[in-house]
């Protein structure tokens, strides 16, 4: 009987602690801001004497991360254990990244060494996309982030091969990104070229702006002379998107976001519905 009254105990206190009971969710609301290209005053693809240049706002699956290995110490009751750890960093969070398609169907190469992305916001200052050349540094904040939580959290780590390590993997990183801005070569006639437009701040903090190519020397490859530049340019506006979380009657556990409209958003951000789990009938009920 003790032995019962026992496992009926910890049957109960395990209920207590996972999921057995009711489970309480209150859906969560956000807005968030981000740059679009302001269709309705530019496009997005531009075609000028046969060049076309697509420009698009990359989604998070496009947006390259840094995947770096490191690896760690740590002691334990008189023991040194090692492990090589696999980490992946969000190395342009806060930037405003965006796709570029070159097409030229012209009769022109493309000398691309000579032009450069900028972006001029509401105050008329220009800021020019990065490139290679003004990225070399070696290191980056977020690098010294990681590096410094694994040096906390393994005590025997070796600082300096860890360092080096790290640094190695952000330099090989950004050398094999294909960046559109600053490339040194041509895109010859009749071929395309997709690459990375990266600015170092999110777009989003002014209310509008002009991203515009300067630059661009198409030259004639038989007598190998300058014969006209190009000017593109693309308006930019803010953009909101308004998600809120999603409940599973059949998943009790799954939560995903999706969009929802403006309106929604306004009626229920202030106060937002809570749902508690009915596992018998395996419903989430609205609490009144």
């Amino acid at each position: 009987m003790k032995k019962i009254t026992l496992t009926l105990l910890i049957t109960f206190i395990f209920c207590m602690i996972s999921s057995c009971g009711p489970r309480v969710r209150t859906i969560q609301y956000v807005k968030q801001a981000s740059v679009i290209i302001d269709e309705s005053q530019t496009p997005a693809m531009q075609i000028i004497n046969d060049v076309g240049i697509e420009l698009r706002i990359a989604n998070i699956y496009e947006i390259p991360k840094l995947s770096v290995r490191a690896n760690v110490a740590w002691s334990y009751k008189d023991k040194i254990y090692t492990d090589a750890q696999e980490h992946t960093i969000d190395i342009f969070n806060g930037y405003s990244v965006f796709i570029v398609n070159f097409m030229n169907k012209s009769k022109y190469d493309l000398a691309m060494g000579g032009y450069r992305f900028l972006f001029i916001g509401s105050n008329g200052s220009p800021d020019y996309a990065i490139n290679k050349t003004n990225e070399r540094s070696p290191w980056h904040p977020l690098l010294e982030n990681l590096f410094n939580k694994l040096m906390k959290n393994y005590d025997k780590t070796d600082g300096d091969k860890l360092r080096r390590e790290l640094s190695m993997s952000y330099a090989d990183f950004m050398r094999n990104l294909q960046l559109i801005n600053g490339i040194n070569g041509m895109i010859f006639s009749g071929t395309n070229y997709s690459g990375l437009l990266i600015f170092k701040f999110p777009l989003s903090n002014t209310t509008s702006g002009t991203i515009s190519i300067r630059e661009i020397v198409e030259t004639d490859r038989q007598i190998a002379r300058i014969t006209k530049t190009d000017n593109y340019e693309w308006r930019t506006r803010l953009s909101y998107n308004y998600q809120k979380t999603r409940l599973f009657n059949e998943d009790k556990y799954k939560i995903v976001w999706e969009n929802i409209s403006e309106n929604e958003y306004l009626n229920n951000y202030r106060n937002p519905q809570t749902y508690w789990y009915n596992d018998t009938t395996q419903q989430w009920i609205e609490k009144p």
